[in-house]
């Protein structure tokens, strides 16, 4: 895939039964957003994008046995997330490996996380995995995540940060039954916060 995908529709794009396909070097986004649609049993390698995030789902659209490994954003770029999900379902589904300068690893808000893993991330400034509104993250392992290596710190947490920016954003957001664990915040200045887990007050 070398260009932008958009599933306007309630489409499913599956993988055949029995098989789990890779799909490598993509050039994203790939995009859903339309309540019905769904990514299912489809493993993305070396997956990059410029200034946009590599999978992004909203109004109910769901990521399901999936896994996106070792994705990026372009340096030249100061935004983007290798997930991006605003009112949608991920479950059973691998998020991991991703280091690049500017971004972060997941950003979630409405969203329901179910028995995932979302490790080796890394923010630039923020947390790796930055979760808002209304969120559940449910039987879900965040581990081994960390800020970029060049900015020396986050200040909203090494794994995971339950609203970045506005304590009201953190309202109605769970974590039920999740291991947090081996995340990692570099300890420089004095507004380096949160190991783990960072939360709004």
């Amino acid at each position: 895939l070398s260009a932008k995908i958009t599933v306007t529709t309630p489409v499913v794009v599956r993988a055949k039964a029995g098989e789990t396909p890779h799909i490598a070097y993509t050039v994203g986004p790939f995009a859903f957003s339309a309540a019905g649609s769904a990514l299912v049993g489809l493993a993305m390698e070396k997956a990059s994008a410029c200034g946009s995030d590599i999978l992004k789902f909203s109004n109910g659209a769901v990521m399901l046995d999936c896994a996106l490994d070792d994705h990026s954003i372009n340096a030249a770029y100061s935004s983007g997330s290798g997930v991006s999900m605003t009112g949608g379902w991920m479950r059973r589904s691998v998020v991991r490996n991703f280091a690049q300068h500017q971004s972060c690893g997941a950003t979630l808000q409405e969203t329901l996380v179910d028995s995932c893993v979302l490790t080796n991330l890394a923010g630039e400034g923020k947390s790796p995995i930055v979760c808002n509104k209304k969120t559940t993250l449910r039987n879900t392992i965040i581990a081994r995540n960390h800020p970029h290596a060049t900015y020396k710190g986050s200040n909203n947490g090494g794994g995971l940060a339950v609203s970045a920016n506005l304590a009201d954003d953190a309202r109605g957001v769970r974590i039920e039954n999740c291991t947090i664990a081996d995340n990692t915040n570099w300890l420089s200045g004095n507004s380096k916060l949160g190991g783990g887990l960072y939360a709004a007050e």
